[in-house]
């Protein structure tokens, strides 16, 4: 799980608010990073996982605490989705025997995509027509590879080659830069407070 935690300083108006009030701009500030962290992962490849995460952000305004010259609003933001924690911080990964949800067995092995499946965003189930002709096979060099028959005549496509552990780079281009989601949380902030009539100050 990833565990964001930013805030936006010095609204000084926001102190001045009704409890009613000072909720409407923290949602806001919360929404609006939702919002973005969704639209990152809509543009990312492998829409299927992607898409999943976007369903497994939890984004949660705290309230805010005064700092010297004005109101600090505190939004923390979980993502939830198991695997993209991975690919941020980067790290070690063994096969658990998870079910597959491409054969309905206990996985032995971690596949690392080929590279037509890298190019797809490494989504089995976008580019595999049947579950059916994908099987395992070994080469004389000791690579064990999941393939799929793609006809009597036609020689099988590699989807990639599976191992028992890989370890994996950071990666912090799948999350929104930190200073794109304070800077939403910001605008959430100042939207609200303008449809108050409250010019914010910061």
């Amino acid at each position: 799980m990833i565990k964001l935690t930013f805030k936006v300083n010095g609204l000084k108006t926001l102190g001045d608010l009704p409890p009613q009030g000072r909720a409407d701009v923290l949602n806001a500030a919360a929404g609006r990073v939702r919002s973005v962290v969704e639209e990152h992962f809509d543009s990312l490849p492998s829409r299927r996982f992607w898409k999943e995460a976007a369903d497994d952000v939890v984004v949660a305004p705290q309230w805010t605490t005064r700092e010297g010259k004005g109101e600090t609003v505190r939004t923390r933001v979980e993502i939830r989705k198991r695997g993209v924690a991975l690919r941020y911080y980067g790290g070690k990964v063994k096969a658990r025997g998870n079910i597959s949800e491409l054969t309905g067995k206990p996985t032995k092995s971690i596949l690392i995509p080929g590279k037509e499946l890298r190019a797809n965003g490494g989504d089995l189930f976008d580019i595999v027509g049947d579950p059916q002709r994908v099987h395992v096979v070994k080469t004389k060099a000791g690579r064990v590879l999941l393939v799929e028959e793609m006809g009597k005549d036609a020689p099988v496509r590699v989807l990639g080659q599976l191992v028992k552990s890989t370890t994996h780079k950071p990666n912090k281009k799948v999350m929104p830069t930190r200073e794109k989601m304070e800077t939403a949380a910001r605008k959430g902030a100042e939207h609200i407070l303008r449809r108050l009539d409250i010019q914010p100050k910061n």
